[in-house]
């Protein structure tokens, strides 16, 4: 950018609006530069496929039924990248075989498995999901 905008920082997750395309994308901030007259050049590591926007909350014993639904992305997999599917949540979100349950035109329950990336607000991982 070239002038003045909203404060970023190394390994925050941003949305790409590549020129021409309908949709969105997600990168990682992985370097950032700041120049001698104030503009400030970013290299962005894009996550592997195209994220469709989900409603994501905690399920399992000792979880009210009445959880809040947080914002996450779920990324498909990318086979020709060797990538699997992933969950992308805020921050705090991924403890290993944590169970959560996701919407996006009906409800989907996962056990949440690896840890694939962290940044400065978020987290992306594996996840299986789960039998019924």
């Amino acid at each position: 950018r070239g002038a003045a905008g909203p404060r970023v920082e190394h390994a925050q997750l941003i949305g790409l609006k590549p020129p021409g395309s309908e949709g969105f994308l997600l990168g990682q901030i992985s370097w950032l530069m700041m120049e001698a007259d104030g503009g400030l050049q970013a290299g962005i590591q894009v996550l592997p496929g195209k994220p469709q926007a989900v409603c994501l909350r905690p399920t399992g014993v000792g979880v009210s039924p009445s959880a809040k639904y947080v914002p996450a992305f779920l990324l498909p997999e990318v086979p020709v990248l060797k990538e699997p599917a992933a969950l992308v949540m805020p921050t705090g979100w991924f403890q290993h075989n944590r169970v959560v349950e996701f919407y996006v035109d009906r409800r989907v329950t996962v056990r949440l498995d690896r840890l694939l990336a962290q940044g400065a607000n978020f987290e992306r991982c594996t996840f299986e999901r789960e039998p019924g």
